[in-house]
């Protein structure tokens, strides 16, 4: 499970990127522009040499999110409105519930649109018009990315590309929107599943997914 939860972690990085120091300050520099669309697509990432395809559903910072991996098909529901995150496991009829700054989630939504991007210029990708920025910073202790950010002005990340470093092996990360349909979003999908029992995932459960993994 700890490792199921390592490898999503590098996806979810992949997908938005983190918070921590960006490449210095400058007269160019600037936040990524605040999320206020709502739309589905399809998402592709590679992390390292690993292809991986999912799915996201996006409401002004309200994300519900599918990757599916060798361990099968992992959802993701993210609320920074409520500084929480919840690993959907239906098979097992749990949600574990992780904090925005865990790291199991492997990102701080709260600190991304207000980090430093240093912009580049403007694109056209997935047929959207973006401006290209520059991050880089630290992902949680001891993971950093370093890389490119394409993102429309209503805050839509369409495309990154990049190095991710953790514990001081790097690789590189992928990932880039596609099928992007704009348009409101069912409430429902920003919701636990009434049907799921929530789990806080503490220090002590954190010890035990290790043992039962064998993980670090």
């Amino acid at each position: 499970m700890q490792s199921c939860f390592r490898l999503f972690a590098m996806s979810l990085a992949a997908l938005v990127l983190a918070g921590g120091p960006a490449l210095g300050t400058s007269a160019s520099a600037a936040t990524l522009p605040p999320p206020t669309d709502s739309y589905a697509a399809d998402v592709s990432l590679e992390v390292g040499t690993t292809h991986l395809a999912g799915t996201v559903r996006h409401d002004h910072g309200r994300e519900l999110r599918t990757i599916d991996t060798n361990y099968g098909r992992q959802t993701f529901l993210v609320r920074p409105d409520r500084g929480r995150a919840w690993l959907l496991q239906a098979g097992l009829g749990v949600a574990l519930e992780v904090e925005l700054n865990s790291p199991e989630l492997g990102i701080d939504l709260n600190r991304l649109y207000r980090i430093d991007a240093v912009p580049r210029g403007r694109e056209t990708i997935a047929g959207l018009p973006v401006t290209r920025y520059r991050l880089a910073g630290e992902v949680v202790k001891n993971s950093r990315f370093e890389g490119d950010v394409w993102a429309t002005d209503s805050g839509m990340l369409v495309k990154v590309d990049g190095t991710a470093t953790d514990s001081g092996r790097p690789q590189p990360v992928r990932m880039i929107l596609a099928n992007i349909k704009r348009g409101p979003q069912d409430p429902s999908n920003f919701e636990v599943p009434a049907n799921l029992n929530v789990m806080k995932v503490d220090g002590a459960m954190r010890g035990l997914l290790r043992g039962l993994s064998g993980g670090q």
